[in-house]
């Protein structure tokens, strides 16, 4: 058998990853519990049930030493769908990446559908980890389903049908442009792992989207069959380091994806139902539903200044007014990196391929400062900084303005507390935080003392 078939892989979540690395700490759990239950004190067997520290061990260790245990990317939306739908495809393997075999990192037949044969990333994993189609499923059992719509004599049926690799064997599928209603006696299919000349009427299963083979970061790019595969596979990557704009515009030259990955992403906040929007604060929107068997009013929580992994800014910015009326799914606050429910990570501007001065040499880009006054690139970004206040040697530390060896405007930024005042301005260099630690005396050496 073909070990790289799709009818050969199962899909595993992380509940299956992280039950196989427990189960060993609960089996010696049991068969700790049934030695001591025949022949123990009554309350022993309760002792040692409480005490999980191997178990909790095993889930602290798989939880930060595991390879396939990353925190999520937070970037923007796209990056967090991203990495939601990532896969690994030698994830249970101890090899590594550097002894993986050549077929393992090629594109299989059965991928379409299922796999990306675009996204994957452009280091020492390349292949190795692929992503999710926009439309592939995996069901109970890890087999990761394609949409397909059935064909019956030239006629298809409107829904679309989820087939597995198996039920996919030995049946003609093609495109859902050229099929059904073609005009030419002879078109390409897919048969197997390669493809044929056949008549339109021996077609079975038919693409259920246009963008069925590809992901959710590589169908976002227009044009994406006149575009070379190499800078394809770059602009599925580098779209996800695209950091929030603090304006942001939605494209007008899309693929009718952005609003897919900004409603599956959850940033933006929709209406559960209709009614007249009564009030509107930046971290409140009011709305008194129509319908008087629905309740009272209900109140929506907006985000303000939540700082993600990533250290980027996700706020919500109120898109309706009070006074005005929405319906049920309508976006009353757009998230980050999104406009009116639709996935906006950069802007539209005017672009002139041509030199200038020298300043543009090969990639560099020179920008106008209009775009500098306007803010159309600016984004903001929150740090943390954390004082630990217990010493080692108990010696006392304590927080104060009173830090010796600054300056009275340096003191006057901080509080009675010693922490920088909330809506102060901050530069490299100055002091947000004034800890006091007691110097002691070391030890003379012997040389001294005499």
């Amino acid at each position: 058998d073909d070990v790289d078939d799709m009818s050969n892989r199962k899909a595993r979540d992380a509940c299956d990853a992280l039950c196989d690395a427990l189960r060993p700490a609960f089996l010696g759990l049991k068969r700790r519990l049934r030695s001591h239950t025949a022949n123990s004190r009554p309350g022993e067997a309760i002792a040692i049930l409480l005490g999980l520290h191997a178990v909790t061990h095993q889930a602290y260790d798989e939880l930060t030493n595991s390879r396939l245990a990353q925190p999520l990317d937070q970037t923007n939306p796209l990056a967090e769908v991203t990495h939601k739908r990532r896969v690994a495809i030698i994830a249970g393997s101890d090899s590594g990446p550097r002894r993986a075999p050549l077929g393992a990192r090629d594109v299989h037949a059965t991928h379409y559908g299922r796999l990306c044969p675009v996204e994957t990333p452009e280091g020492q994993n390349i292949g190795l980890i692929a992503s999710l189609a926009a439309r592939a499923r995996i069901d109970a059992q890890g087999t990761i389903l394609a949409p397909y719509v059935v064909t019956r004599r030239n006629a298809t049926r409107a829904a679309a049908r989820y087939i597995s690799p198996q039920e996919e064997v030995g049946a003609m599928s093609a495109p859902s442009a050229i099929v059904p209603h073609s005009r030419r006696r002879t078109i390409m299919a897919r048969i197997g792992h390669g493809v044929a000349m056949v008549h339109p009427s021996e077609v079975i299963l038919v693409d259920g989207a246009n963008e069925m083979a590809l992901s959710a970061a590589t169908a976002t790019i227009p044009f994406l069959e006149h575009n070379d595969a190499c800078r394809a596979l770059m602009g599925s990557n580098m779209q996800r380091q695209a950091v929030p704009c603090c304006y942001p515009r939605k494209p007008r030259v899309h693929t009718g994806m952005e609003q897919a990955v900004a409603q599956h992403a959850m940033v933006a906040i929709r209406a559960r139902y209709a009614g007249r929007v009564a009030y509107v604060d930046p971290l409140h929107i009011a709305i008194v539903p129509i319908c008087e068997n629905q309740g009272h009013a209900c109140t929506y929580r907006l985000a303000r200044n939540v700082r993600t992994n990533q250290g980027t800014q996700a706020d919500h910015r109120p898109t309706v007014i009070p006074g005005s009326y929405v319906q049920a799914g309508d976006v009353i606050a757009d998230g980050p990196a999104s406009e009116g429910g639709v996935l906006a990570l950069g802007r539209d501007v005017l672009v002139a391929f041509m030199p200038w001065e020298g300043y543009n040499y090969e990639d560099s880009v020179a920008v106008s400062e209009a775009l500098l006054r306007n803010g159309a690139y600016t984004s903001v970004h929150l740090d943390e900084v954390s004082v630990d206040m217990d010493g080692d040697d108990g010696c006392g530390t304590v927080l104060s303005r009173c830090v010796p060896g600054i300056t009275q405007s340096q003191r006057d930024r901080l509080d009675e507390r010693g922490i920088v005042r909330v809506g102060s301005m901050v530069y490299p260099g100055d002091i947000i935080v004034g800890r006091i630690s007691p110097r002691h005396a070391g030890i003379a050496p012997k040389g001294n003392s005499l």
